[in-house]
């Protein structure tokens, strides 16, 4: 008789076939998510950890802290972009924060979404596909329409909240500070995606950007009802 597919040390030396040990912790698997559904648990959460890219970012883009910080070591052009790891596959929300911006207006930084076919070498918007949002108004999209100042400032050191509304490709910017909330602008994308949350900016790493893409790491929750991109 062939005992190679048997296992001698369960269920007190007797011999028990692996498949049966397998079926058990499959089916042990299920009940343990069963369990956690009726008390409330609910289905696993299915979203990515989302951070910078590192594999999608230009050149002189440095990232830092777990990915995290994007750190602009070149202030050639109109700016450089990195994209988010995890491009958007329904309505969400995620944070950005400028630390000790360059002083520029037009070009200082801008925070969005573009698609991967957007070029790394020039701020968000001016490329095909995406657009972004300066901290003094001023706003690009598609590299095909711009504008500004639109009256709107969140200068640095603040936090921005961004819903993406996935259903009208329409991006809506927040400025976070003294413990309120205020609606700052709103871009309409033309083109379907999909789309990255982006950043970019001039700099010679003096300055720096913080991505915050999960709850845990996020000082508001979405106006608009939107989870956050991350877990």
């Amino acid at each position: 008789m062939d005992f190679s597919r048997f296992n001698r040390k369960s269920r007190g030396g007797i011999l028990v076939p692996d498949s049966d040990i397998a079926a058990q912790s499959r089916r042990g698997r299920c009940d343990g998510l069963m369990h956690s559904m009726l008390m409330g648990g609910g289905a696993p959460d299915t979203r990515p950890v989302v951070t910078w890219n590192p594999l999608d970012a230009h050149a002189s883009m440095s990232l830092s802290n777990g990915n995290l910080t994007a750190t602009p070591l070149s202030s050639a052009g109109t700016g450089i972009a990195v994209r988010a790891t995890s491009y958007i596959t329904q309505s969400c929300y995620w944070e950005m924060m400028a630390n000790n911006s360059w002083g520029g207006a037009q070009y200082a930084w801008l925070c969005g979404a573009i698609s991967a076919t957007h070029t790394l070498a020039a701020a968000l918007g001016k490329g095909t596909y995406g657009g972004g949002h300066t901290k003094a108004g001023y706003w690009y999209i598609d590299n095909s329409s711009s504008g500004g100042p639109d009256g709107t400032s969140w200068g640095d050191n603040i936090r921005v909240g961004i819903d993406f509304d996935y259903s009208t490709r329409t991006i809506y910017f927040y400025k976070l500070a003294l413990g309120s909330m205020v609606f700052q602008a709103a871009l309409s994308l033309s083109n379907n995606g999909p789309y990255y949350p982006a950043v970019s900016g001039i700099g010679s790493g003096s300055y720096s950007f913080n991505g915050y893409f999960n709850s845990a790491s996020q000082v508001s929750a979405s106006p608009r009802g939107y989870p956050a991109i991350g877990k």
